[in-house]
């Protein structure tokens, strides 16, 4: 059995990469911050790197030659296949392929996938969520700044599968003979019947959550530490290049000082938690776009029924 697991970014994806880990059949990306521990050997670049962001010629080379051991590990493997890519359903740095690019992609490298797991959650808190993380990367602005850049480069496709109707459309055109899994990640307990629908099941079960974010109520202080070091902002700081160019000669300690201002984040986090948040004004204002996001998105629930709590099979 083949399943993919393509997203939403910032929907429990890390933690459903943790509990996928316990399976021999995991083809995707652990959750150890280290060089070399992302996906199997020798597909790291070409998913975290040539399926993100290289032109079509590229990424067919290397398709050619990544398919065969693909291929093997969904053959040999004495558990489902799992393959676990969070990039692919929005563009998550400036770079990136559109998110319809990078799904059609996959029907070349994965032909038949018996179920398509996708997580998501009502796309004003995904706003909310996705500004915190691009102020973890080195972001400056406001909440209305973020909205006001989502809402201007939107046409080119920066959020396009926020509309669950259009992403549910499109899986059935690519993929016609899969099954595709919605799961709410809002819903308490729905994570864990979708793992039951797929027989992935583990002793522990799914637990905890990773990669909690800075606290809106603190956000000023990290806007604060994001203008201090403007002056160094890299391009770089945008990608994982840990992740992007494993083989590289550069050293892994410089790699991982290029990967982000996020380590300067968690330690301002860490810091904070032992202070008295300064109390300001926690209710964001959503612009038009992202409201209209959401009266989509409910309508789509609405149309699709859940077979249990917060899961649909489609």
């Amino acid at each position: 059995m083949l399943i993919l697991h393509l997203g939403f970014p910032k929907c429990a994806s890390t933690s459903l990469q943790e509990y996928f880990s316990h399976f021999n059949g995991f083809i995707g990306c652990n959750v150890r911050e280290k060089v070399g521990s992302f996906y199997r050997e020798k597909l790291t670049t070409f998913f975290e790197g040539h399926l993100r962001f290289s032109p079509d010629r590229v990424f067919q080379e290397h398709l050619n030659k990544c398919s065969e051991k693909i291929n093997n590990l969904c053959i040999h493997s004495a558990t489902p296949t799992i393959y676990s890519n969070e990039n692919v359903l929005c563009r998550m740095i400036p770079s990136d392929l559109p998110a319809s690019l990078k799904l059609e992609r996959h029907k070349h490298i994965f032909k038949n996938p018996d179920y398509i797991l996708i997580n998501h959650r009502k796309p004003s808190s995904f706003f909310n969520s996705q500004y915190r993380l691009f102020v973890t990367n080195g972001y400056t602005g406001t909440f209305s700044d973020f909205c006001q850049e989502m809402e201007l480069i939107n046409p080119f496709g920066y959020h396009e599968y926020l509309d669950l109707t259009q992403l549910k459309e499109d899986i059935k055109k690519i993929f016609p003979n899969s099954k595709t899994i919605f799961v709410d990640i809002a819903q308490k307990n729905s994570i864990n019947h979708a793992m039951k629908i797929l027989g992935l099941v583990y002793k522990e079960g799914f637990v905890g959550r990773h990669n909690i974010g800075i606290k809106i109520e603190d956000i000023n202080k990290h806007l604060e530490l994001n203008k201090r070091q403007l002056p160094r902002k890299l391009y770089n700081d945008w990608i994982e290049i840990h992740r992007l160019t494993p083989e590289s000669n550069i050293s892994d300690s410089y790699k991982f000082h290029l990967s982000r201002t996020r380590h300067m984040h968690e330690d301002l986090i860490s810091d904070l938690s032992n202070s008295i948040s300064q109390k300001i004004n926690t209710n964001l204002e959503l612009p038009s776009f992202i409201e209209k996001l959401d009266e989509s998105y409910f309508n789509f629930l609405d149309q699709n029924k859940a077979d249990c709590e917060g899961v649909r099979l489609i």
